[in-house]
Formats: structure tokens, C-alpha cells, sequence
């Protein structure tokens, strides 16, 4: 009798593990068909068994060495001139040094240029690396699902961002894709590369201008700065946000952004002579930075940026020596000089080197 209903007792135990284990397998199976699909492979262009060659020395070389920036001078001059004779040719090879998840994983193998090298060798090649703009949009429309997958996000939008016009339509694409996401201000931020060429973009962008995210906020005030064009749209966007945003450092960007377009708007200068006053000092550090594009009127600015080479907040002290700097003429390096201290003696020093090949230039 014992032994009839130890079995009877067995045999259901394990038809109830049996019906649990069906159950557990179908939940499991449902599961997984939520997760996301897998991220469609990009195809690169495939790689000439070569690389274009210029003065005898191949794109590699040149990738390398415009990455290797000069203290004062930027990149150099002859690895920017090469790369941009040697021109679309340098395309494939660009992309394939451009971070891949595999590339990310694994060692790379030597002499291939690093990311910020490329990076500014795409900055170098302007639109005529426009034909990397179909693989570049593909990128930074898939889903950032890992780290790496972020990484080679992030450069392949910076890369994009040095391609001309034609980049501006899938960069718009993919931001609006992105709507909600706060990695999205990186890609608005990147729209100031183009610079004047993205004029079409400033009235997208300003659609962004009151997102509730106040990075990408940011990245609109930068952007239209950086672009510097569309003054009838982008200046009531900057002068909104320096007048009402509730984010410093969206008033602090604005106050710069709106330098770039003083000579195309007669509120701009009052209003960053009013800034200057603001009890937020990253406003008036903005604002010392927008002064210092105001390069047409050098005797009205100089004496608003003086007073705050002293200034007991070493940021802001440094901001106007910045933005004298930035003048780069011969008053404004006087003026820098005659109230040099140690806390601003590098940007004196930058300012001198830019004295030099000013005068140099003028020869």
C-alpha cells in the first residue's frame, strides 16, 4: 500500500514539473520575441588594396600627423593640405579606421590612425567625403543597445557633422528619430560643424529650443551659434533662452552663440553689456565669450572685457582673457599684455603666438 502511493505521489510530482517546466518554456519564448530584433549590418565600402599616396608618403601617414595638433596652430598645415588633394580616394580607408564594435574589442593593429586623428581628417576632407554620408546616416540611425555600440554612435555623428549640406537631411532624420532621447543633444550640438553650410538646419533646430531637456538646449544655442546664419530666426531663440532659461549653462552658450551675429542685430551688443552684470557668473562668462567674437568693433568691446582680467572668480578672469584673445588684433593683445598676471599668462602667451602670425600673415 505504502509503495502504490509513494509511486502514485512521484508520478504526479512529476507531471506537475512537466505542465511548470511548458508553462516556464513559453514564457521564456515570449520573452525573447520582445526583445529587439539584431541591428542591421552596415556594409562598408570595401578597401582598395592600396592607399592613396601623397609626396610619397601614404593617407595613413597624413591621418596620423593632422591628428598630432600643434599647441597654438592646430592641425598641420601639410597633412591637411594632403588629405584634402587626395580627396574622395580617402573615404574608404576613413571609415574603415572608424570605430566598429569588433574594432572596440579587440587590439588594433599598429599604424592605423587613431579615432581623433580620423576624426579631424573628416573635419579636413569637408564635402568631399560627402560619399560616406549614406554608411555614416545608416550608423547613427540604429538603436545605441551597448557601450560600444554608443561609442561608434557618437563618432560616426561627429564625423557626419564635417560633410557639407548633404548631411544635413539624414542628421535631421535621425534627431527626429530620436525625439525623447538625451543622447539626441549630441547629435543638435554637432549641427555647429557645418557652420555656415547649415543654414537649411536653423529651422528645424529651433524646434528643439524649449525641449525639456536642458542638454539639449544647450545643443540648439550652440548650434545656431556655430552655424551663424538665419539671424532673423536664431537671435530671438538666444535672446529667450539668455533672458528666461532656467539652466546656466544654456544662458552661459547663448550669451556666446549671440556674438556671432552682432553685426546683424543691434540688440545683441546691449545685451550682452547687460550680461555682464548678471548674478549667475556663467552668464557673464558667456557673455565675455560672445564679446570676444565681436571682432568689427574692437574700441567698444575692449574696455567692457579689461575690468574682468581681475575679476576674484579665476573663471571669469580667464574668460576675458579668452575672449581678448579671441579679438586677434593688435589692441586687444596690448590691452591682455598690460594686465597679465600668472593665472592667465598661457592665454597671454596663445594671444602672443597669434600676434606673430598675424603679423606674419600681413607681410
Amino acid at each position: 500500500m505504502m509503495n502504490t502511493r509513494l509511486r502514485q505521489f512521484l508520478l504526479g510530482f512529476a507531471l506537475l514539473i512537466t505542465i511548470a517546466s511548458c508553462f516556464l518554456f513559453k514564457a521564456l519564448t515570449k520573452m525573447e520575441s520582445r526583445q529587439l530584433p539584431p541591428a542591421p549590418v552596415v556594409r562598408l565600402p570595401s578597401v582598395p588594396p592600396e592607399q592613396p599616396v601623397y609626396q610619397g608618403k601614404p593617407l595613413s601617414y597624413w591621418v596620423i600627423k593632422v591628428g598630432q595638433i600643434e599647441e597654438y596652430n592646430g592641425a598641420p598645415d601639410d597633412a591637411v593640405e594632403a588629405i584634402r588633394v587626395i580627396g574622395p580616394k580617402a573615404v574608404p580607408f576613413l571609415l574603415h579606421w572608424m570605430p566598429r564594435p569588433e574594432t572596440l574589442r579587440h587590439d588594433r593593429s599598429s599604424g592605423t590612425p587613431g579615432w581623433d586623428a580620423v576624426e579631424i581628417a573628416w573635419w579636413a576632407l569637408g564635402s568631399d567625403g560627402k560619399s560616406a554620408i549614406p554608411v555614416l546616416a545608416s550608423i547613427i540611425n540604429q538603436p545605441e543597445r551597448t557601450m560600444d555600440d554608443y561609442s561608434v554612435w557618437t563618432e560616426s555623428a561627429k564625423a557626419i557633422s564635417y560633410l557639407g549640406p548633404d548631411a544635413i537631411a539624414p542628421m535631421l532624420t535621425a534627431a527626429t528619430n530620436m525625439q525623447g532621447k538625451h543622447e539626441v543633444w549630441e547629435l543638435i550640438h554637432n549641427f555647429q560643424n557645418l557652420g555656415t553650410n547649415g543654414a537649411p538646419a536653423v529651422p528645424a533646430l529651433i524646434h528643439w529650443a524649449n525641449d525639456p531637456d536642458y542638454w539639449v538646449r544647450d545643443g540648439v544655442v550652440s548650434a545656431l551659434g556655430g552655424i551663424g546664419q538665419r539671424p532673423d530666426l536664431a537671435v530671438p531663440v538666444l535672446l529667450n533662452a539668455l533672458e528666461h532659461d532656467s539652466n546656466g549653462m544654456v544662458r552661459r552658450d547663448a550669451a556666446e552663440a549671440l556674438g556671432a551675429f552682432a553685426n546683424d542685430s543691434d540688440a545683441v551688443l546691449p545685451e550682452l553689456t547687460k550680461m555682464l552684470k548678471d548674478p549667475d557668473w556663467q552668464a557673464r562668462g558667456g557673455a565675455l565669450s560672445g564679446l570676444g567674437k565681436i571682432r568689427a568693433k574692437p574700441d567698444v568691446v575692449i574696455p567692457l572685457i579689461v575690468p574682468f582680467l581681475s575679476d576674484e572668480n579665476s573663471v571669469i578672469e580667464r574668460s576675458a582673457a579668452y575672449a581678448l584673445r579671441d579679438l586677434n588684433c593688435r589692441t586687444a593683445y596690448n590691452a591682455l599684455v598690460e594686465n597679465s598676471n600668472p593665472n592667465i599668462g598661457d592665454i597671454v602667451y596663445q594671444a602672443g603666438e597669434q600676434e606673430k602670425a598675424r603679423k606674419k600673415h600681413l607681410k
